[in-house]
């Protein structure tokens, strides 16, 4: 049973049906009827009509009789059937020419689209060059700022460029980027408990050095972190946060940041001198 019902064919809608039929009859023209029919020639290789045929592939039918001429010339048809097999032979000979420019404009066809493939690639494959150019820039303007702090914009930034596989120059530069984390976040995570165990154990510790406290005086809210450490502070399931590299302070921090302005102008010069695809 079909889910959408046809609807009914009243009286009303079969007269006008029909009378839509009678505008929608096709070709009723001589020209109508061979210019339709000359509309599906694909190859030609099947038609009955010669001349018409050579018209609608972009051929002069007067090529054609003067090679069947020539062949006429060449073997001098003695009788009908001699004639007919000349005529057949330069049939032959032309759809064999036919088939062969048939088969170039195809190659010719398929080498420009495989181009056409080639250079999009090509393309897009500059065009990340010039992204990750573009990303590491962005991190070496960053650093002419004495101030630098790392935050989680300068991450994005660096694993839009490098990604997370991460070896030679591009690791040596994350490590820089991990030394110029904001030292607060350093203070800050020293101050917290490293884990549960820790605070239950904090929490049992202060109880027992004053029995005599208030429940509600044990309870204390832990202190906030400052806008400016958590503008720095990266994600806390951030890839490219490496908790064991201790963030450098005092002296430290200017002899990083021009490190890693050194390594970031190096690996921006590398990408340039590579050679483009």
């Amino acid at each position: 049973m079909p889910l959408v019902n046809s609807p009914a064919l009243t009286p009303k809608r079969l007269a006008a049906n029909r009378s839509n039929a009678q505008l929608s009859r096709g070709p009723i023209t001589l020209d109508g009827v061979v210019r339709m029919r000359d509309s599906k020639i694909k190859h030609g290789g099947y038609a009955q009509d010669t001349e018409e045929v050579l018209r609608v592939l972009g051929e002069d039918p007067k090529d054609f009789e003067a090679l069947l001429e020539s062949l006429k010339a060449s073997w001098q048809p003695a009788n009908a059937l001699e004639e007919l097999l000349v005529k057949r032979l330069a049939r032959a000979i032309w759809r064999t020419e036919r088939n062969d420019r048939l088969q170039e404009s195809i190659a010719v066809r398929l080498v420009s689209e495989m181009t056409l493939h080639v250079d999009t690639m090509v393309a897009k494959v500059c065009a990340r060059y010039d992204e990750k150019v573009e990303h590491l820039e962005w991190l070496l303007r960053s650093l002419a700022d004495d101030k630098f702090v790392t935050g989680a914009e300068d991450f994005d930034h660096f694993e839009a460029a490098c990604g997370q596989s991460l070896e030679g120059r591009p690791h040596e530069i994350l490590v820089r980027l991990n030394l110029l984390l904001d030292p607060a976040i350093g203070v800050e995570s020293e101050a917290r408990p490293t884990s549960e165990e820790d605070s239950q154990d904090e929490g049992e510790d202060a109880s027992g050095e004053d029995d005599d406290t208030e429940d509600g005086a044990d309870n204390k809210e832990p202190e906030t972190v400052s806008e400016s450490v958590a503008d720095a502070n990266p994600r806390p399931a951030d890839p490219l946060w490496l908790p064991d590299v201790p963030i450098a302070t005092g002296p430290e921090r200017e002899e990083a940041r021009k490190r890693m302005k050194s390594l970031l102008t190096e690996e921006i010069a590398g990408l340039a001198s590579r050679p483009r695809p």
